[in-house]
């Protein structure tokens, strides 16, 4: 489904390496990113700025861009200010933009030949802490490239921040904050990742995810019509997990930055082609077998209208009633999440 929340005017806000130090502006990482991406960037990069100065600019920013890329820190490091007092005033900047409803990138940075693990760890921590993304290194892809910097060896020339520019749009598509002209594949999608306890703690591809069997969240919708009667669909043979299974729930995978409601709503228009009705939470719970370790929450709804099925995912699939269901189950394979809501809903 569309997102409606792409990015339309991004706020940049940073040091010399966002200001674009020594070259025209129209040669900055925010200009060319302005040019990649069909955006409006506002650049309010100041060189030698640290995050205790920036604060002192905040105030100052005065438009109505929906989102901020904050790159601050590297300037704190390389003058010794204190970790902690660094990312308190980081923490006071992003909420600043967060309180105004505005989508939030935080820049980390790494730099070669200094020992930057704890900075990058803090920035890693903040981004968990405050849910919001994280790019984690502003100088990616410029590893030992010495024809993309200045002479000084910290400052990108014209064609590193180019290389910026293109990695940071990049990094937005994939994010969903802006629109990508091709599809990114399934396999590509970031993901959340969650602990035991259910709380965000990475965004990683979904083949990852499957690979290391992380935990995610999943999210589970119950269609049912006006007799009562369930929705069991059959998954094609395509599926990364349990493929030409049956199952009793529409949903899917919560992808990173993605809200529960958010992610049903997406999953039940994407493969059954309903939209616009009330959802109805039930529970959620945590499932672990030898293919899956998920967090799911479950919806219910009815409907009595038309469906379009997702071919890419849903092979067929029919009303029937519940204790034909739990028939069926017994002899025709079924994914065990599915089976697992179903019990608790109707036998618990």
């Amino acid at each position: 489904m569309p997102n409606q929340n792409y990015l339309k005017k991004l706020v940049c806000f940073g040091n010399s390496l966002t200001q674009g130090y020594l070259v025209p502006p129209h040669k900055s990482w925010p200009s060319l990113l302005a040019n990649m991406a069909a955006i409006k960037t506002f650049n309010y990069g100041i060189a030698g700025d640290t995050t205790q100065s920036a604060l002192k600019r905040l105030k100052k920013i005065d438009n109505k861009a929906d989102g901020a890329f904050v790159e601050l820190g590297i300037n704190d490091f390389l003058s010794g200010m204190p970790i902690q007092t660094t990312f308190e005033n980081l923490k006071i900047i992003c909420n600043t933009f967060l309180n105004q409803n505005m989508q939030v990138i935080l820049a980390g940075f790494r730099l070669d030949g200094f020992d930057t693990e704890k900075w990058e760890q803090a920035y890693e921590s903040l981004s968990t802490q405050l849910n919001i993304p994280l790019y984690k290194n502003i100088f990616k892809g410029l590893e030992k490239r010495n024809d993309c910097f200045l002479p000084d060896n910290i400052h990108p020339n014209s064609k590193g921040y180019k290389i910026i520019a293109e990695n940071i749009h990049d990094f937005l598509i994939k994010n969903r904050m802006l629109p990508s002209l091709q599809p990114i594949p399934s396999s590509e999608e970031l993901v959340m990742i969650v602990d035991k306890q259910n709380k965000p703690i990475d965004a990683v591809p979904r083949y990852k995810m499957r690979k290391e069997k992380l935990i995610h969240r999943a999210t589970y919708i119950l269609l049912f019509n006006s007799k009562g009667e369930i929705f069991v669909h059959k998954r094609t043979a395509s599926k990364d997990i349990y493929p030409s299974h049956y199952d009793i729930a529409a949903g899917g995978i919560v992808l990173a930055g993605e809200a529960w409601q958010e992610a049903a709503e997406r999953e039940l228009f994407e493969e059954l082609g309903v939209k616009n009705i009330p959802l109805e939470y039930k529970f959620e719970f945590y499932l672990a077998d030898e293919k899956n370790r998920v967090w799911g929450r479950v919806y219910t709804c009815k409907w009595d209208g038309p469906l379009v099925l997702q071919k890419e995912e849903v092979e067929k699939g029919l009303f029937l009633p519940v204790d034909k269901v739990f028939e069926m189950a017994k002899n025709k394979p079924f994914c065990p999440d599915g089976i697992y809501v179903l019990n608790r809903l109707f036998k618990n």
